[in-house]
């Protein structure tokens, strides 16, 4: 499943991973191995931590929240930190193939930011990426496609822009440009998903489209030209939706052919989820920046784009948790991601609140938050 981030975590994040993360070795080299993993006391991640990113791999989640983190995926495992390469301390981009581990780890000292992938055991064996389109070049916002393609933005040798740059996932990735160059200086931010044989992608200014991820056509722009936050493929609509949000406080649908948007809500929202309810019954969630996530829910399983109508969660209106289970913390939460996993649970990332666990309550029939 996919993962998106807000680029409200570039600033705030590695603040909270300096406080949160220890120093590492200073000598670098390619190939890593450190023998142990560090358990965290008493069962539970610290819920004051920044999550950046989260994938599923060989039956464990794993989380970049500064450090890398895993647990087993049955319930009540303990998770346990990842060792990181040698000389490179914090990591907020985390994706997989379903193979193999990518991360893009950043060294305190010399500010270098690269990619990484393990052998697939998720224990600490890392490579360096040295494709020569991203060799000795700072990386920024790693995604990955459902068909296992994956996506950074690279700094520009002697700028300071940033272009997109995709590649196959393997053991060693040939990356190739984009052609599309991020368009504001220092902008790191794009967003990806796939809908079929077709990309799609989202920059601040424009979203891109087409078959060929090398040579992506410019399309929808919202009026009045204000930032992109995310974009998401539904899985679960039988209109095979794909939803955006903008920085203009609207949230954009399109299917057969055409956009739909909401009216202009009170929050900006950024990332996009969607929870399983059941029965054809589909919540999609929409996180915001400080006030939790907004909700609406589509029987049957069907989007429709001219009908967008999404609310924040209250004690007479709560779908992707019954009512009784909306936590407080979470409502007013800055969430950076959303993550699907197995068993039908969903996670919420949050900058500052720790991991959030949506799932369902067998004895009460419901489902609920509740903090990893």
């Amino acid at each position: 499943m996919k993962i998106k981030i807000s680029s409200f975590l570039a600033a705030f994040g590695v603040f909270t991973a300096v406080f949160f993360a220890s120093c590492g070795d200073d000598n670098t080299g390619i190939f890593y191995r450190l023998s142990h993993m560090e358990k965290i006391e008493d069962n539970s991640l610290n819920n004051s931590l920044t999550i950046g990113g989260m994938c599923e791999l060989g039956g464990r989640y794993y989380i970049a929240a500064g450090r890398i983190y895993r647990r087993s995926t049955a319930s009540g495992s303990i998770w346990e930190e990842v060792p990181s390469p040698r000389g490179y301390q914090l990591c907020f981009d985390l994706v997989t193939d379903g193979t193999r581990l990518f991360a893009a780890y950043f060294n305190r000292n010399s500010g270098d930011k690269r990619l990484f992938s393990d052998d697939g055991t998720g224990s600490g064996i890392w490579t360096l990426q040295n494709d020569s389109d991203i060799s000795g070049r700072n990386v920024e916002n790693l995604k990955i496609t459902s068909n296992n393609r994956v996506f950074l933005s690279v700094k520009n040798s002697g700028s300071d822009d940033y272009y997109v740059f995709n590649g196959a996932a393997g053991a060693s990735i040939n990356f190739t440009p984009c052609s599309i160059k991020l368009p504001d200086t220092n902008s790191t931010f794009f967003d990806v998903t796939l809908d079929g044989a077709t990309y799609w992608l989202a920059t601040d200014k424009k979203v891109y489209s087409g078959n060929n991820p090398d040579s992506l056509a410019s399309g929808f722009k919202p009026s009045g030209g204000d930032k992109f936050c995310g974009i998401f493929r539904s899985s679960l609509d039988s209109n095979n939706s794909i939803f955006l949000t903008s920085r203009n406080k609207k949230i954009y649908a399109r299917n057969g052919g055409s956009w739909g948007n909401s009216d202009s809500l009170n929050f900006y929202p950024n990332d996009i989820g969607e929870i399983d309810r059941g029965g054809g019954d589909m919540v999609i969630v929409i996180g915001t920046e400080g006030k939790g996530y907004l909700e609406q829910r589509f029987s049957g399983g069907t989007v429709d784009r001219n009908a967008l109508d999404f609310r924040w969660p209250s004690s007479s209106y709560s779908y992707a948790a019954d009512a009784g289970f909306v936590s407080y913390e979470l409502q007013y939460s800055v969430i950076t991601g959303f993550y699907t996993g197995s068993s039908n649970r969903v996670f919420a990332l949050t900058a500052g609140e720790g991991l959030w666990r949506n799932e369902p309550n067998p004895s009460l029939g419901s489902r609920k938050w509740s903090h990893e």
